[in-house]
């Protein structure tokens, strides 16, 4: 029997850039979810701990990073959630597919912030 797990996933946040916090719009998505992902651009680690309030949270960095970020997480990871492993790395516009990507290349699914290939997976734009 499967196990069905709830996710959430979200990248390219850009805080402060776009805001002091992360609008409370894109929090209620995190209510239920026992993982929230985030595929980079936090841009701070400030975002990490208003999501964590939520679930805990694995992140990796992108390509719009302050220092701290750099510092702080790594620029992909492997998660395994109910036995299935999930990839997450940040790519760039100019990435052709997701599947183009090392860590996509190791996983069943594989979440970045140009491809989000992991079903029923809603993208919140804050713009």
């Amino acid at each position: 029997m499967s196990e069905n797990h709830r996710i959430g996933v979200l990248s390219d946040t850009h805080i402060p850039q776009r805001g002091a916090r992360l609008p409370d719009a894109v929090l209620r998505h995190f209510e239920d979810v026992e993982l929230i992902l985030h595929a980079g651009d936090l841009s701070a680690l400030a975002v990490l701990d208003q999501l964590s309030a939520y679930a805990p949270v694995e992140a990796v960095q992108g390509n719009v990073e302050q220092p701290e970020v750099v510092l702080a997480l790594p620029l992909k990871r492997t998660l395994l959630v109910g036995g299935c492993e999930i990839g997450l790395v940040h790519t760039s516009a100019s990435a052709k597919t997701t599947a183009a990507t090392p860590a996509a290349s190791l996983c069943r699914l594989a979440s970045s912030s140009s491809a989000i290939r992991i079903s029923r997976c809603w993208r919140t734009r804050m713009a």
